[in-house]
């Protein structure tokens, strides 16, 4: 790849924030995670139980444990960019200078958490990572077609059972309290409010539902044919994309116009192109 492609003004604002994903991640592990011994999932839960049982440098330990994984990424620029953004937190948990605390294990749990996943949702919004666990699954499930996520559950399950032997039950807990609210700011950091679900309508009432749905809610509807599975009776199926925030309003104007009606909401990871209304539109 030749430089002056890899180092464009899009590439440049992604390391950026790749950057900064990193510095919110060191803050929440040397203010809140390191000081009361708390750890979470992924290679970052291997390197920070590591440091405490055996004492052994954290940043060194964040370069050790990751880098090897990035050689299963088969995108170029993702591993780059995984070997940028791993440098990076490793700079700033041993260079920049934070306070620690050591108050009430829970929100020591849920600032770091929330910290991490910032930084990890930074990165992995703009092309990059920050934990090479999130490659490994991508690996095994073009390897051996194992789910991601689930991959990353028996990853993190196995973690956090082996902590359970070298620290105090109470830690693990609360370490667990890390890794849920971790991800949970991930997703939303990757996705924000922009977060789709599609929703598909069985109703007898589809028009009256369609003509509120395009001019109550802004919402663009397609009409797909359909087939009762046993009466085998044709009938219409409304489906449309809709944002989180509207889908409360859609579900409320299909209940109204029909309360027997069957729908099907599921969450759409990627939309490109056709009528969405954008939270942040203009």
């Amino acid at each position: 790849m030749a430089l002056s492609k890899f180092f464009n003004p899009s590439t440049l604002a992604q390391l950026f924030a790749i950057l900064l994903g990193a510095l919110a991640a060191s803050v929440g592990l040397k203010c809140f995670l390191v000081p009361n011994k708390l750890i979470d999932g992924g290679v970052m839960g291997v390197a920070l139980l590591m440091h405490e049982l055996l004492k052994l440098s954290l940043p060194l330990l964040i370069i050790i444990l990751n880098l090897p994984l990035l050689f299963f990424a088969r995108n170029t620029p993702l591993m780059l960019k995984g070997v940028f953004g791993i440098f990076c937190l490793s700079a700033f948990t041993q260079f920049l200078p934070t306070p620690t605390f050591t108050g009430e294990l829970i929100l020591a749990a849920l600032t770091g958490g929330v910290l991490l996943g910032i930084g990890i949702g930074l990165a992995i919004r703009n092309l990059g990572v920050l934990d090479g666990s999130e490659v490994l699954a991508i690996a095994f499930n073009q390897k051996f077609g194992m789910s991601v996520g689930k991959t990353i559950l028996y990853i993190n399950c196995f973690i956090f059972f082996i902590s359970s032997f070298f620290l105090p039950i109470e830690h693990v807990l609360f370490s667990i309290i890390t890794y849920i609210s971790a991800s949970r700011v991930v997703d939303f950091v990757v996705y924000g409010l922009e977060e789709m679900a599609g929703v598909l309508i069985f109703s007898s009432h589809y028009q009256d539902i369609k003509s509120r749905l395009l001019h109550e809610g802004a919402v663009g509807v397609s009409i797909l044919n359909g087939q009762s599975g046993i009466s085998e009776a044709s009938h219409s199926v409304l489906y449309c994309v809709v944002n989180r925030i509207d889908l409360h309003k859609v579900q409320n104007i299909v209940q109204q116009e029909d309360a027997q009606a069957f729908y099907v909401v599921q969450p759409v990871t990627h939309v490109q192109g056709g009528f969405i209304r954008r939270v942040f539109s203009a």
